[in-house]
């Protein structure tokens, strides 16, 4: 939920009577948003008009019978949307978090969400991933988000992956601590901000992340979207027709393929594909 900052969605104003939420600003820090959308403050009503839509789509969602992850303020011990530890206080946090899910769970009524927390990784013990844990009336899921830079080759050659194993073996006992959901919730490469064209140094990653998160109790890992396919903004393997795809698409499908692999997708059918041609670029 990459939430607009309510401080400047305020200063223009309503349209009909309501606020127009559209644009990206979750990276504008100013306003002490987070103090103010909370009640009492000036911009409740804004943030509540917010929830409101969420509400109305989760419960057309319900009525359909569709359950939901929900991810809300996520990443929030960073520095780089404004709910993040820079910005607000651990107290601040929380109360933002039991507010916004009791207004969805307690006054619209939404009863289809699963509540996933999901801070940034890494981290090195279960105490350092609980802090501004909101506590366990406002978690169903325990999640954590940790991206791998510029990695240098296979598993066994990238530092990244020593932390990666540290990371998920802390999730994973504060979740049993909380008798909580652990999950990945959000993990990929960033080679220039996202997944690399060419030049990637492991092609077997995927499969690689797949294999430790299945040594805990995770259900699941969840890679961020495919905004883009060149130059950037993508953070999985791609095709681009029945023949040609990205250079680690064999491989990635070769892990489509591995028994203990379950794709969320419900689209393709990557088994049916003949083998690909890689872009060479």
């Amino acid at each position: 939920m990459h939430m607009p900052n309510f401080a400047e969605i305020k200063d223009r104003g309503k349209k009909d009577g309501k606020y127009d939420y559209i644009g990206y600003s979750p990276n504008v820090f100013t306003g002490n948003v987070v103090q103010r959308i909370v009640p009492g403050g000036d911009l409740n009503d804004v943030y509540t008009g917010y929830l409101d839509l969420i509400a109305d789509f989760a419960l057309k969602l319900e009525k359909a019978g569709v359950p939901v992850i929900y991810r809300p303020l996520h990443e929030q011990n960073g520095y780089w949307f404004y709910w993040g530890a820079k910005y607000c206080t651990s107290q601040e946090f929380v109360n933002l978090y039991h507010y916004t899910v009791k207004y969805l769970r307690d006054v619209r009524n939404v009863h289809n969400f699963l509540y996933a927390i999901s801070p940034n990784g890494p981290f090195k013990t279960k105490e350092e991933y609980l802090d501004r844990y909101p506590g366990d009336r406002y978690v169903d899921i325990m999640g954590v988000d940790t991206y791998d830079d510029n990695p240098p080759g296979p598993a066994k050659s990238d530092p990244w992956f020593k932390d990666f194993a540290l990371t998920l073996q802390s999730v994973n006992d504060a979740a049993k601590l909380h008798h909580k959901i652990p999950a990945l919730t959000e993990v990929g490469i960033r080679d220039g901000g996202s997944l690399a064209v060419s030049n990637n140094k492991d092609k077997d990653w995927f499969s690689e992340v797949s294999k430790m998160v299945g040594k805990t109790d995770m259900p699941y890992f969840m890679v961020w979207s495919n905004f883009e396919r060149e130059p950037h903004n993508f953070f999985a393997p791609y095709m681009v027709s029945k023949t040609r795809g990205h250079e680690m698409i064999n491989k990635f499908i070769d892990y489509y393929n591995e028994k203990d692999s379950i794709f969320a997708d419900g689209v393709t059918d990557y088994s049916q594909m003949p083998t690909p041609v890689i872009i060479n670029k």
